[in-house]
């Protein structure tokens, strides 16, 4: 039986407060090291995005249309790795910490 590996980059970051845009250039340049090194999928830390805010109507973002999750999957293309992390997320009048594992051939 053929053994097969499986390369993971584990990001620890430092991330800025409640500042997605921040945030996001950070994990941009964490996908290019990690793709650089051959990882296949990158983890970052949970609600990479914001950092854990007691704020959630100020910076969650409707999970389907997020912004963020919209820029990382656009990173996911670009370096051709998979990535798993979170989001703060608001569905209806709920907010929930959403995991999210995304797949460069578009799988989620």
């Amino acid at each position: 039986m053929a053994q097969e590996t499986l390369t993971l980059a584990l990001a620890q970051c430092d991330i800025v407060w409640e500042n997605p845009a921040e945030n996001l250039q950070v994990m941009r340049e964490t996908f290019a090291q990690a793709a650089q090194g051959g990882a296949e999928i990158v983890v970052f830390p949970e609600v990479m995005t914001t950092g854990f805010s007691m704020h959630l109507e100020a910076i969650a973002e409707p999970f389907e249309s997020s912004p963020s999750l919209q820029s990382i999957r656009a990173m996911v293309q670009q370096y051709g790795v998979a990535v798993v992390s979170s989001l703060l997320v608001k569905e209806g009048d709920k907010y929930f910490n959403r995991i999210f594992f995304i797949t460069p051939e578009g799988e989620e």
